[in-house]
């Protein structure tokens, strides 16, 4: 693995937010990490050092393990689908497959929105393919919050820059 520094990393006993103890995944063993509400954290490493596998632990998409818990609620106590509805993760390479970009949308962005995402008006007409990895991940973020549930805490694993 990488050269990734951990030990920047510190943990606490807060029950508001989102509490990770003793987790552990492939080489990785007895991370710590607390992020209170509306808290960012920066994960910085070279590439392969395990942060975007970090991230993947703290959805659950990868096998791990270790107490991890929103709000002092354990991520047991959540369903699968529960848990990745409040704890999202958007991975650097986001599949599109609709005609336009407007498609992937239960209704047309407005110029508004796309201003900002730092996006043209007409980005909505846009193929997919046309967007670049940051573009995409942005209207992801879009998308995820236009769902039923806004995830609480969302990791990615690429910088998202917007205005929102």
């Amino acid at each position: 693995m990488g050269s990734t520094d951990w030990s920047m990393i510190e943990a606490t006993s807060e029950m508001e937010g989102l509490n990770i103890q003793n987790l552990s995944f492939i080489e990785w063993e007895h991370l710590d990490l607390s992020v209170a509400e509306s808290e960012v954290v920066c994960l910085l490493g070279d590439s392969g050092s395990g942060k975007s596998l970090l991230l993947r632990a703290i959805a659950d998409l990868i096998v791990n393990e270790g107490k991890v818990s929103l709000w002092g609620k354990g991520r047991e106590s959540f369903s699968p689908p529960e848990w990745r509805q409040r704890v999202g993760y958007l991975a650097a390479e986001i599949l599109w497959w609709e005609e336009t970009v407007d498609h992937h949308f239960s209704k047309p962005l407005n110029r508004e929105d796309l201003e900002k995402l730092n996006l043209p008006h007409d980005a909505g007409e846009w193929s997919p393919s046309r967007l670049s990895m940051g573009e995409r991940e942005r209207l992801l973020w879009v998308k995820r919050l236009e769902g039923r549930y806004c995830p609480i805490y969302g990791t990615a694993s690429e910088r998202v820059s917007c205005q929102w």
